[in-house]
């Protein structure tokens, strides 16, 4: 499906759009990028397993859709064809030489199961989250680090959940700079506290805020992750390094 705006998508095939699951919020054509393309959420975060099927895809995302530039990271894709028309049956009569009985071959294929890939050695794939990391090596304002990301197919990193909070952490302890702060991929909605959005537009269903977060005089609008695990609003003009996420590549 291509097009702009929710009125004006078409599928490709011609076929009418009948039917829409659009994701919240969606489409929004994000900082009038040209978002003409369409992704299903499929498994971008972790399921709760206390919540029925049908909550979860409602919380999470599953199944909803996003419009998203045609040139974005590259996406595992599912591709659909008509039903071609049977084959013929076998022949009334026989070939020259057989006594009439139907012959018959048998082909074996052997399908090769796609792999995920970051295909850049910047770049970690996690498969328990089906994302891909990577940590900026300057320390820069927040936008700087964004368009950074961004200039690597991806946008700064989301979190959901406790286990992918200790794993990115864990990842940064190796990199030693003066603050050991680094930005992730939120902006404050409002001037109340607390009151973040992720930039991937997925759901804050987890958070890990720390003691300090008071957004100081309203200038503190960027988040960024602790040494000790937790987060902290921040003015967006600091400077942090990063930590970047994109989706991996199935090959």
């Amino acid at each position: 499906m291509t097009g702009k705006g929710p009125l004006e998508f078409k599928w490709i095939d011609g076929k009418p759009v009948n039917y829409t699951n659009w994701a919240r919020k969606e489409p929004n054509d994000h900082k009038d990028q040209g978002e003409t393309c369409i992704e299903m959420y499929v498994r971008y975060w972790r399921f709760d397993k206390t919540k029925s099927l049908e909550q979860n895809m409602e919380t999470t995302g599953a199944g909803k859709w996003n419009d998203l530039k045609c040139n974005w990271s590259p996406r595992a894709f599912a591709c659909r064809k008509d039903q071609a028309n049977p084959l013929a049956g076998p022949s009334k009569d026989p070939p020259a030489g057989t006594t009439g009985s139907t012959l018959s071959t048998t082909a074996t294929t052997t399908k090769r199961v796609p792999k995920p890939t970051c295909g850049d050695a910047a770049w970690k794939l996690r498969e328990k989250t089906s994302k891909c990391y990577a940590i900026l090596n300057e320390a820069t304002d927040f936008d700087k680090a964004l368009l950074r990301c961004e200039a690597m197919n991806g946008t700064l990193a989301s979190v959901h959940s406790e286990d992918e909070n200790n794993y990115i952490r864990d990842e940064t302890t190796w990199v030693l700079n003066e603050t050991n702060l680094f930005w992730l991929g939120a902006r404050r909605n409002s001037g109340t506290v607390g009151d973040f959005s992720w930039l991937d537009d997925s759901p804050m269903n987890y958070t890990k805020w720390s003691k300090d977060l008071d957004n100081l005089d309203g200038r503190e609008s960027c988040l960024e992750l602790r040494v000790t695990r937790e987060w902290n609003d921040r003015p967006c003009d600091t400077k942090n390094r990063g930590i970047c996420q994109k989706a991996p590549i199935w090959v």
